[in-house]
């Protein structure tokens, strides 16, 4: 009996373990893992946390791979669209083409520009973009700048910068010896100074966004004998200078950097062109007064610029023929007289440039006409008896001048006013050359001249010339850096190494295409080799962003090598032997039988013994 009592507590705890021991293992079939100790889950915590870093790694890589992918794409589309321009340029660069054929092109050739950019500009990848420029600093104001030409002690060119009320301060000044008259291009990019009877030399110089003046390469180009006034067709692209004492008329091409060139033809004569040409507002036609001859030459402008005489190509005045004002409409000319009389003729210009005249007025004193932006007021700068007034005249629908009403201004004893008007329309200056001063008004919104305050600025050194002061607005775009935001991308688990995908920016400006046009054959042989730069630019930018893709497969091969390799290693550590648990389950379930059969036995056998004593 007392060994029976002993056994039972033996038994009794061993099937316990038994069960546990069966749990354990159940436990770890059903999970595929090992009941670690506390020194192994320390081991794969740790390189677990290993694999993930390394996992990491390999998303942060293919989402590089992802934005280099895409500015690849990028680079091809961009490649292809600049072959097209070269296509557009090389036809622009073959002689026979007309002004209308060539428009045509440059329209393509700006809207295939425009697409450059924006394929850059959209090469975005969740923010990031390898083929936009960094935009460094962003202003929407823009200035107004009126330039004129300095005569006397100190000649060459002042620059001022126009006020919210229209007055005037001294911005910049430049000094250019020998120089008659200046001439800004269209666009306000390049300014050019004639010599005059100083010389046979055109001064050219770029127009700064701050409106500074720097010559460019070369400063100046040779002119006929004193080249007076440079006139610029509306598109840009042509320049023409009359040289007063050569008698003829010389022929440029503007290039994209604003250089002049000589035509083919460089020039054609006309009979002493005192005065500088008049051009329409549509290019179409120019005119050159034959001062002494009393005649006015008419031209077309060839698709290549060259002046053609047209089938008239003279009509007779019976005055001396001086400045030539066209209104903004093209549809009418007046010519101012330099004779006695003073007489202001008024000349119809037809559809095939053909002047005929239509009125004649005479006004004593006359010095210039300006016509406002609209068309609509004629204002008359006169000089009479030693004083400067300025006289405003209504236009009518066949181009005579009324009087219009408006008070006559008087700028003052001693004063000979040549207006302009800017842009806008909004304010006026009267240059005077004879008391060194410029007179600053607003315009009314009926056109009436009202005096600024102050009412006029002094001209220190010199006094302004009455030949092509010109205004220039000047936009502050943008300032772009010559770079494209460079990506990051993490290729260490420790966080303090990584791979740096510098930008390579794409656009039309950093690709050196944004100021191409092809509006003349000169313009389309320099837009040719611009453009193969550039495409040579891109092929480089592919090439540099292959050698960052090929430097991403071969870490990411790297990092999923590692992470591989470690988790093989953690497998190892707890993952289960299915095999040989279900062989340790099996031994574990027999053992638990045969405890199960000694602890009933035990059992009977205590109950015999008891019944015998009762």
């Amino acid at each position: 009996m007392s060994t029976l009592s002993a056994l039972a507590p033996t038994l009794s705890t061993r099937v316990q373990n038994l069960q546990s021991e069966i749990s354990s293992v159940q436990t770890e079939l059903a999970s595929g893992l090992r009941t670690l100790n506390p020194g192994e889950r320390g081991v794969v915590t740790r390189l677990s946390a290993q694999v993930a870093g390394y996992n990491t790694v390999q998303n942060n890589i293919a989402f590089g791979q992802n934005i280099v992918g895409v500015a690849q794409t990028g680079l091809t589309s961009i490649a292809s669209i600049i072959q097209q321009m070269r296509g557009l340029a090389t036809q622009a660069s073959s002689a026979g083409l007309s002004v209308d054929d060539l428009t045509s092109l440059n329209t393509t050739f700006q809207s295939l520009k425009t697409q450059v950019s924006n394929i850059a500009n959209s090469a975005t990848v969740n923010g990031s973009n390898l083929l936009k420029p960094l935009i460094l600093t962003s202003q929407s104001q823009s200035d107004t700048y009126l330039y004129i030409n300095i005569l006397g002690s100190s000649q060459g060119v002042k620059s001022y910068k126009v006020g919210a009320n229209g007055t005037l301060s001294l911005a910049n000044s430049v000094d250019i010896p020998g120089s008659a008259s200046i001439t800004v291009n269209p666009a306000g990019t390049y300014l050019y100074a004639g010599s005059g009877y100083n010389g046979n030399t055109i001064s050219e110089f770029s127009i700064g966004i701050d409106g500074t003046l720097t010559p460019l390469s070369p400063p100046s180009v040779t002119a006929g004998l004193y080249p007076y006034v440079v006139t610029i067709n509306p598109a840009g692209t042509y320049a023409y200078v009359n040289n007063v004492r050569d008698g003829t008329i010389g022929m440029y091409s503007i290039g994209n950097d604003g250089v002049l060139s000589l035509l083919s033809t460089p020039t054609i004569a006309t009979n002493y062109p005192q005065y500088p040409l008049a051009i329409t507002p549509d290019g179409k036609y120019a005119y050159s007064p034959n001062y002494m001859a009393r005649s006015i030459s008419m031209y077309s402008i060839g698709n290549d610029g060259v002046l053609v005489p047209l089938s008239t190509p003279t009509i007779a005045t019976s005055t001396l023929p001086a400045t030539i004002t066209i209104n903004p409409a093209g549809t009418y000319a007046y010519v101012k007289d330099n004779s006695g009389g003073n007489n202001l003729l008024t000349f119809s210009i037809g559809s095939n440039g053909v002047l005929t005249q239509v009125d004649s007025n005479i006004i004593n004193g006359m010095l210039k006409i300006t016509i406002n932006p609209a068309g609509t007021l004629a204002y008359i700068s006169k000089y009479i008896g030693g004083v400067g007034t300025i006289e405003i005249y209504s236009i009518g629908n066949n181009g005579s001048l009324t009087a219009s009403g408006l008070p006559t201004v008087t700028t003052g004893a001693g004063s000979n006013p040549n207006l302009i008007i800017n842009p806008s329309g909004t304010n006026a200056y009267a240059m005077s050359s004879l008391d060194s001063k410029i007179y600053m008004y607003s315009i009314g919104s009926d056109g009436s001249l009202v005096p600024s305050d102050p009412a006029s600025l002094g001209v220190q050194n010199g006094s302004p010339g009455s030949f092509s002061p010109a205004f220039v607005v000047k936009e502050y775009p943008p300032i772009q850096s010559n770079a494209s935001s460079s990506i990051q991308v993490q290729t260490s688990i420790s966080g303090e190494g990584g791979t740096t995908i510098q930008g390579q920016p794409a656009d039309a400006t950093s690709l050196g295409i944004d100021t191409l046009n092809i509006l003349n054959v000169t313009n389309g042989k320099a837009a040719i080799q611009a453009l193969v730069a550039a495409l040579n630019s891109v092929s480089n930018k592919q090439s540099a962003l292959s050698a960052y893709s090929v430097g991403l497969v071969a870490v990411k091969d790297s990092a999923s090598s590692l992470a591989i390799g470690l988790q093989g290693t953690i497998d190892s550590i707890q993952n289960i032997d299915a095999t040989a648990l279900q062989a340790k389950l099996q031994s574990l379930n027999n053992q638990q039988s045969i405890d199960y059969y000694l602890v009933s036995q035990m059992n009977s056998a205590s109950a015999a013994l008891l019944s015998i004593f009762r």
